[in-house]
């Protein structure tokens, strides 16, 4: 079943797949999510209330996304591999034709996810 997440301001509403988010990060007020198909689409959103709008219209899939810190909120299901001593996280697509290397602010934040999903 797909779900969309809908995202909209006075001008403008964007109807997003869930599987077509990539990754999300926050740039003060507004919030950039990243496509797997390289689009970007800047929200007039700030990223605590992308995540609640995620948990609201995602009820099947909201917890494939997992915040990273204050400015990061990936799709786990495009998670290749997180290492500490980088300070990095790799995503990659289902065919690993397509990675993105991300480097989160907090590397407490790194290490609790990385706790987390090796329970």
């Amino acid at each position: 079943m797909k779900e969309f997440l809908i995202l909209g301001n006075t001008r403008e509403i964007y109807h997003i797949d869930s599987a077509d988010i990539w990754y999300i990060k926050a740039e003060g007020d507004y919030s950039d999510i990243f496509l797997t198909n390289s689009q970007k689409i800047r929200v007039t959103m700030q990223i605590g209330n992308v995540k609640k709008a995620i948990d609201k219209h995602l009820p099947h899939y909201h917890n494939d996304f997992q915040r990273i810190g204050q400015s990061l909120i990936i799709n786990k299901i495009y998670l290749f591999s997180i290492n500490l001593t980088k300070q990095q996280l790799v995503l990659s697509d289902k065919q690993n034709v397509n990675g993105k290397i991300l480097e989160p602010k907090s590397k407490d934040s790194l290490k609790e996810f990385k706790k987390e999903l090796e329970k």
